[in-house]
């Protein structure tokens, strides 16, 4: 049987990638304490053939504010209990690789790939990440005054053997 079909549609899905900002307030870290993490996403269509098929089922049709709500809803919260906030803070390479761990597997079950994490100001409600800038300013201050005491002694050490020297 030669069959022709009269009505057929198609679509499309875009693969250019989306920005969501996701602003995770009141996260406990592992010590405790709340942090606030503001970040931007960078996600895209998994372009990998299992998630393609993921994305054609739940994407297709859908409009991009959509697509950005249901990314949205991916929690970080997981990805902050299981870190200090020194890590969060400081080794931003094990923070992405927790957020790349936990949330991509998330992603990847509507279709999305993630492509970049962006922490904007990492903040908390108890001063402990102030605390710890002043901390390193006072470290760094602290050090740059005993090397320019070194220099200067070694600057006399070497005045007075000049002088011996001389006489």
């Amino acid at each position: 049987a030669f069959i022709w079909p009269v009505f057929q549609s198609y679509s499309f899905l875009d693969l250019t990638p989306i920005s969501i900002e996701c602003n995770l307030t009141n996260a406990l870290s592992k010590q405790n304490i709340r942090v606030d993490v503001p970040c931007r996403f960078t996600v895209g269509i998994s372009t990998e053939p299992d998630s393609m098929t993921n994305a054609a089922e739940r994407l297709l049709g859908q409009r991009q504010e959509n697509i950005q709500d249901l990314a949205k809803d991916i929690q970080l919260r997981l990805v902050i209990a299981t870190m200090d906030i020194e890590e969060i803070n400081s080794d931003r390479d094990k923070f992405l690789a927790n957020v790349s761990a936990n949330v991509e597997a998330e992603l990847r079950k509507i279709g999305l790939k993630l492509i970049n994490v962006n922490v904007t100001d990492l903040r908390d409600e108890s001063g402990y990440i102030e605390a710890l800038g002043k901390e390193a300013a006072a470290k760094a201050i602290n050090d740059a005054k005993k090397s320019v005491a070194e220099q200067n002694r070694f600057g006399e050490i070497g005045k007075a053997e000049a002088d011996r020297d001389k006489d």
